[in-house]
């Protein structure tokens, strides 16, 4: 990964006070057409508002939100979702690996999706699990570190601008 691009998990206070960048990340990713649950139009407020409601669960240890960022700023991030069923303490999910087209293949993705691991392995949990675009770059990076594709689901998402696109699930046992 580039060396001026650095990896850190932000504590609840440290999330709190990150909520604009997040935002701002989110909103920049969601224009570039980035299939992420979010359709057009969605406003800087409507990203920020996301971001807010997670504010809950990142207070109880339920959601761990890991970021990336160059110069002070957050260019990426990615959470680990904790809050599972009683019958799967084991279980992690990965959610909403975001990367800020600038620093696009310089392993910021790779390095974001390793550091959730790191946390969900701390947590005590073996198995993460992670959808993704079917056939679309994410997946590709998913795969290639490990991930193992369990199925796809036609029509399960939408781009942006509503236009339908099919899921892949992936998991991954963290042993």
């Amino acid at each position: 990964m580039d060396p001026l691009i650095t990896i850190e998990t932000l504590a609840p206070a440290a999330y709190a006070r990150s909520l604009d960048e997040l935002a701002d990340l989110l909103h920049h990713c969601v224009a570039a057409g980035a299939p992420v649950g979010f359709l057009w139009p969605f406003s800087p407020a409507d990203a920020r508002a996301y971001f807010a409601d997670l504010v809950p669960a990142v207070d109880a240890g339920k959601r761990i939100v890991i970021v990336a960022k160059a110069e002070g700023r957050i260019v990426g991030a990615m959470q680990l979702d904790l809050d599972m069923p009683q019958s799967q303490p084991h279980r992690a999910g990965g959610r909403k690996l975001l990367v800020h087209d600038s620093v696009r293949k310089r392993g910021v993705g790779t390095a974001l999706m390793y550091a959730m691991e790191d946390e969900a392995r701390s947590a005590g949990r073996t198995l993460v699990d992670f959808i993704a675009v079917a056939g679309g770059a994410p997946e590709k990076l998913y795969v290639s570190i490990g991930y193992t594709v369990a199925g796809v689901i036609p029509h399960y998402d939408r781009r942006p601008d509503g236009t339908p696109c099919d899921t892949a699930v992936l998991y991954k046992h963290l042993i």
